[in-house]
């Protein structure tokens, strides 16, 4: 992320708002341009993980977390998609200025 604490996800989501896409729109549009990196940096940690021969030894425990992982995902990514139909994002601006306020009370 470029600004710490800043998803990638929520800077695509952002751009789109700011291009004048719905709510709705700028996050398909997130997840989808998020898709590709998520699954590169997971099939390089395959190809990791096969060249130290650790995935004989753990690769029935990483797929069955992987599809969990997919499944609760599109499940969240459903919801959210349906939350912003109707309501706006204001829950989460929020929810990040009380953390970086918290967040700075508590590093001084």
């Amino acid at each position: 992320a470029l600004i710490p604490g800043m998803s990638r996800s929520g800077s695509a989501i952002a751009g789109g708002l700011l291009l004048g896409l719905t709510r709705e729109e700028a996050a398909r549009f997130g997840f989808m341009v998020g898709f590709p990196i998520l699954l590169g940096s997971g099939l390089k940690k395959l190809f990791e993980l096969q060249t130290h021969g650790i995935l004989l030894e753990i690769g029935l425990s990483i797929f069955i977390g992987a599809l969990v992982a997919f499944v609760v995902g599109m499940l969240v990514i459903h919801f959210l998609l349906k939350y912003l139909r109707n309501h706006t994002l204001f829950v989460f601006i929020w929810y990040r200025v009380f953390l970086a306020l918290v967040l700075l009370t508590f590093s001084f």
